[in-house]
């Protein structure tokens, strides 16, 4: 049971892993679309914190954004409370295959 997790973790972490590095690498031969130019917000236009949404409508990826740190937390509605209120959730981030596997870890494989 232990080397069923363990290889089931290490299996997860190198897939992210991998899928990271393909994210950074450009392959040769491929043509990339490049993000326009966009200058950043001045005076009150842009604060620390910011509000990210799709303007197409679509509300799904909305996040609150710490533009100092790059720490974001989405609307979580807790619809198992009196009043189904909505708050701002933390949202993890995994920056290295260390903090990967510590995620994993620490949630374990569901049952």
């Amino acid at each position: 049971m232990e080397a069923d997790r363990r290889s089931v973790l290490t299996w997860l972490a190198a897939a992210m892993l991998g899928a990271a590095l393909l994210v950074e690498r450009r392959l040769p031969g491929v043509t990339y679309a490049q993000a326009p130019n966009v200058a950043a917000p001045t005076g009150t236009q842009g604060g620390r914190y910011q509000i990210i949404f799709n303007p197409s409508g679509i509300r799904a990826d909305t996040f609150l954004l710490d533009t100092q740190t790059g720490k974001i937390w989405r609307p979580t509605k807790y619809t198992d409370l009196r009043g189904e209120p909505t708050a701002w959730v933390y949202e993890d981030r995994l920056d290295t295959i260390t903090q990967v596997q510590g995620f994993a870890a620490a949630y374990g494989k569901p049952e």
